[in-house]
């Protein structure tokens, strides 16, 4: 839904180039320690009480931050996007070549949020790249 959103208002202020958003999915493990350890903040804010009666009420996972009460969730890390091979086709132009172990630090950031930069992810996608050649 941002993305719909964000591909127009960025045509309407100006970007020359073409816009594209792309819905994709994120695959994780199901074993990441994320979750077991909820830390991404979400949603609004509130005060002790109105955290502790939604917390109780549904079940949420809440955490200070700063003077607030906030909705925490995991967040694991990424292992590959369902819809990889489509933006592949998209970003070599039609050609079919597997971009996955020349992509940069600077298009990680973009596609998987700063955090994974911190992490080996060019070989990571590299090692996901070469299983994903063999099974199909």
């Amino acid at each position: 839904m941002i993305g719909y959103w964000l591909a127009p208002v960025q045509r309407n202020a100006g970007v020359r180039k073409p816009v594209l958003a792309a819905v994709t999915q994120t695959v994780v493990d199901a074993a990441d320690p994320a979750f077991s350890a909820p830390t991404k903040f979400i949603g609004p804010i509130y005060d002790r009480a109105q955290a502790d009666r939604l917390a109780a009420q549904n079940g949420w996972t809440m955490a200070e931050g700063g003077p607030h009460w906030r909705r925490v969730v995991p967040s694991p890390e990424p292992l590959w996007l369902v819809e990889q091979e489509s933006i592949e086709q998209l970003v070599s132009g039609g050609t079919g070549s597997y971009f996955v172990g020349r992509v940069t630090e600077t298009y990680l950031a973009a596609l998987y949020g700063k955090r994974c930069c911190r992490t080996a992810w060019p070989s990571a996608l590299d090692n996901v790249a070469r299983q994903r050649r063999r099974v199909v």
